[in-house]
C-alpha cells in the first residue's frame, strides 16, 4: 500500500515494552515513517489502566515532569509540520526501492525489496532465528517526484550518532554524502544543470519547521 496511518508511541511507562525513546530519537523515526508513506499518525499509550498512567496523567504534580504520552505528541506534531510543507512528495511521488533485498524476507514467500537505500559501511550483522541477517546501520529512504527528477531523501541515524554518510540513491545523481542524525536529516535533491542540488530542509534538526519562513 502507498499510504499508511500507522499507531505510534514514544513509550510505556508500565515498564514491560523496553523503555522509553529520547525525544530526538523518535523524531528521527517519525521522519522515517512519513518519508515511507505515513499521512498522519494516531500517538498515544492505548491503555489507560496501570500504575504509570494513574501517577503521571491523573495523580501527578502538575509541571513536575512532562508525561511520556506528551512528548510523543510533541515529536509526532513536529514530523506533521515538517511534512506539511513536503505533501507533494507524499501524493506525487513514490518511495523508491533500494538495491538490496529485504533482510527478512521468508525463504518460502520469495524476496521482496528493501524499501530503503544501504550507505557506505553502514551495516550490522544481527541475529534473527536460526542465522544472521545484515541490516543498515543508517536507515535511508527516498522518493522521488513522478515524471521529475527530484527526490525527498531522508537519513536517520538509528544507531544514536550523528555522523556523515555516503549513499547512492539514483545514477543520476551519484555518490550523496550527507548527515544522518539522531532526531533525521530531510533534504531535497534535484538535478539542476545535470549536477545534483541538495537542499536541507531541517537543518535544527530538533525543531524542523524553523528556517521554512526565512
Amino acid at each position: 500500500q502507498k499510504h499508511i496511518y500507522p499507531w505510534v508511541s514514544l513509550g510505556w511507562d508500565g515498564g514491560d515494552s523496553g523503555g522509553i525513546s529520547d525525544d530526538d530519537m523518535y523524531l528521527g523515526m517519525m521522519k522515517a515513517y512519513f518519508t515511507a508513506g505515513a499521512i498522519g499518525a494516531a500517538s498515544g499509550y492505548f491503555t489507560c489502566a496501570g500504575p504509570a498512567f494513574d501517577g503521571m496523567m491523573r495523580n501527578g504534580v502538575v509541571g513536575a515532569q512532562r508525561p511520556t504520552q506528551i512528548r510523543g505528541f510533541i515529536q509526532l506534531a513536529r514530523a506533521y509540520a515538517l511534512f506539511t510543507h513536503l505533501e507533494p512528495f507524499l501524493k506525487d511521488g513514490d518511495l523508491l526501492p533500494g538495491p538490496m533485498n529485504h533482510p527478512y524476507s521468508a525463504a518460502t514467500s520469495g524476496q521482496t525489496k528493501a524499501m530503503e537505500f544501504q550507505a557506505v559501511g553502514e551495516t550490522l550483522q544481527v541475529p534473527y532465528g536460526n542465522r544472521t541477517v545484515s541490516i543498515p546501520a543508517a536507515r535511508v529512504l527516498a522518493r522521488k517526484m513522478r515524471n521529475e527528477d527530484k527526490w525527498l531523501v531522508t537519513t536517520w541515524a538509528s544507531t544514536g550518532i550523528d555522523r556523515p554518510i555516503k549513499v547512492t540513491i539514483d545514477a543520476k545523481l551519484g555518490e550523496l554524502t550527507l548527515e544522518t542524525r539522531r532526531a533525521g536529516s530531510v533534504y531535497i535533491v534535484e538535478l539542476v544543470d545535470g549536477k545534483p542540488k541538495i537542499t536541507q530542509m531541517d537543518p535544527n534538526a530538533e525543531d524542523p519547521t524553523a528556517t521554512l519562513f526565512q
